[in-house]
């Protein structure tokens, strides 16, 4: 494994993440680990800045490319923006992806997305993902509380079978 899996680009004026200290490097060198006898390949298909809207065709596109056995999916996060107001149209999309994935085979792990700071879309963060939440139950995607996590420095993750649909 290289650092070449990362594939998504930077966003423009961050600060660089050298590939090693990536969430998908790490994440790929904790699986080998694990699963010793199996090949896993984490492909980091995400893209800086881009609304869950505008992400749909593209997301398909990528599952017909890679073929995942597993999708990890958070979206929405460039969406909440109260002066966007573009929440509505991030939470159809999601559904859409997840459907996609469903269809195309792969398990769906749905993740919320973390607290926000120093943004006016800090206070909508908590029910937005109440809303994923319920799109996890309702497609069967099993739910990862990533706001939680942060948030209160706990694991939590959920079955589909355990969540209560809001």
């Amino acid at each position: 494994m290289t650092p070449s899996t990362v594939v998504a680009e930077p966003i423009a004026g961050a600060v660089a993440l050298e590939p090693y200290r990536s969430y998908p490097f790490r994440l790929q060198l904790d699986l080998a680990q694990r699963y010793k006898t199996q090949f896993i390949d984490v492909i980091n298909a995400g893209t800086p800045g881009e609304q869950a809207s505008q992400a749909v065709a593209r997301f398909q596109s990528v599952l017909g490319l890679h073929q995942p056995d597993v999708v990890l999916l958070m979206e929405g996060t460039n969406d909440i923006d109260p002066a966007v107001s573009g929440a509505s149209a991030a939470l159809s999309a999601i559904e859409s992806m997840v459907a996609a994935a469903t269809a195309a085979g792969a398990d769906v792990f749905l993740a919320t997305i973390p607290p926000q700071r120093g943004t006016a879309a800090a206070n909508l963060v908590p029910s937005y993902n109440t809303k994923i939440r319920s799109i996890a139950a309702r497609r069967g995607a099993q739910f990862l509380d990533v706001f939680s996590i942060i948030k209160n420095g706990q694991c939590a993750v959920l079955s589909a079978r355990s969540i209560q649909a809001s």
